[in-house]
């Protein structure tokens, strides 16, 4: 596992936790001086909870964008400037052999004939929905509705363990 291991693509902080709910929260602390005010949350904005939804921090006076994914024992945290829309998903390939539908995910043009090609696009597409604060709320239209032909440049796959696949979806305020 590469617990507290960080890199940066396009301007995005990545950082590598084993699953905790404090992760955010302990990438910001590494990244910022210790006196500075620090808080995170989650918020839905569908029915105003904060055990789960959309991640949120707060650094001093400033809001960067966050995003955050879990799959087994790994977490990824991804800091992003203000203003931008990041999204970040991680998956565990095996999981794509067995459960897969075509008509949920796919745009008419796409294909997805195996496990590690079906998570790539679905790792895409759900960093997208994140980066576009849309998130899973009804994936037959949302999931479906991204031709990710048409994002290619927001989208980079982040080197992940062994088993599993990652990406970062990053859509600066002009986009």
């Amino acid at each position: 596992m590469r617990t507290g291991r960080s890199s940066e693509i396009s301007g995005v902080e990545l950082g590598w936790h084993a699953t905790s709910e404090d992760a955010l929260l302990e990438q910001l602390r590494g990244r910022y001086d210790p006196d500075t005010t620090l808080a995170a949350g989650r918020s839905c904005p569908f029915c105003g909870s904060g055990e789960h939804g959309q991640p949120w921090a707060r650094v001093g006076e400033v809001n960067p964008s966050v995003s955050l994914t879990r799959a087994g024992p790994h977490q990824l945290v991804a800091i992003g400037p203000p203003g931008w829309r990041i999204g970040v998903d991680l998956e565990e390939i095996a999981a794509f052999a067995s459960w897969w539908d075509d008509v949920l995910v796919l745009h008419p043009h796409e294909r997805a004939p195996d496990a590690p090609t079906r998570a790539r696009v679905w790792t895409a597409k759900e960093a997208l929905l994140k980066a576009l604060g849309v998130g899973l709320g009804d994936p037959r239209q949302s999931m479906r509705a991204l031709r990710l032909a048409d994002w290619g440049e927001a989208l980079h796959v982040i080197p992940a363990p062994p088993g599993y696949h990652a990406t970062l979806a990053v859509l600066p305020p002009d986009r």
